[in-house]
């Protein structure tokens, strides 16, 4: 893996160390980063949401703490970059601060949905959750 950082080493790094309670919310903003997290279940927005256990084994991949990790597109996309105001972001960066600055009280379905509203201004990539554990998608965000 010369040069990369492997989903199973983000997955050692920074989920298996958590206390039972805590709570990691992570945002990837990079290409290939939908299941990046290696989190066994993942909710996908195509104007609707899905639950989709991944390829982990769940048993192996449970954890105790509430680990959320929004993705900026799905492991077979890149996710775009952006010029906004002149300055280089990420789309789905900008696009997650725009709708928490313009809502902040969304629920988790509401905010995915929300953020799928990229594909409107011409990126493609799908923006995706991935949990450790499964969740309730009209809970209100928090962070």
């Amino acid at each position: 893996s010369k040069g990369q950082i492997l989903d199973d080493e983000i997955y050692e790094n920074l989920v298996t160390p958590l206390p039972k309670g805590c709570r990691l919310t992570a945002i990837f903003d990079s290409c290939h980063s939908g299941t990046v997290m290696d989190l066994p279940y993942t909710y996908q927005c195509d104007g609707s949401i899905e639950v989709i256990e991944n390829d982990v084994p769940i048993i192996e991949k449970k954890h105790d703490a509430d680990v959320i990790q929004f993705s900026g597109c799905r492991d077979n996309q890149t996710s775009a970059d952006a010029k906004i105001n002149n300055q280089a972001t990420g789309a789905m960066s900008y696009a997650f601060i725009t709708v928490l600055n313009e809502n902040p009280n969304l629920t988790y379905s509401q905010l995915l949905t929300q953020l799928d509203k990229l594909r409107e201004k011409n990126f493609k990539q799908i923006p995706q959750l991935s949990t450790s554990h499964p969740m309730n998608m009209n809970e209100e965000f928090i962070m």
